[in-house]
């Protein structure tokens, strides 16, 4: 039970660094990479839960 709850935790501290990233990155950038701005959430999402 613990070792789910942990590997939860560190995959959304994963996620939240991602964002964070991402948010610093110029727009052009984002772009290149196939997502913008206000769809950085569901990129980290779609990638990191493949």
């Amino acid at each position: 039970m613990f070792g789910t709850f942990a590997r939860r935790l560190q995959a959304w501290r994963q996620e939240r660094i991602a964002i964070r990233k991402l948010e610093l990155m110029d727009d052009h950038i984002l772009i290149d990479m196939g997502t913008s701005r206000g769809t950085i959430r569901e990129f980290v999402r779609r990638r990191t839960r493949c």
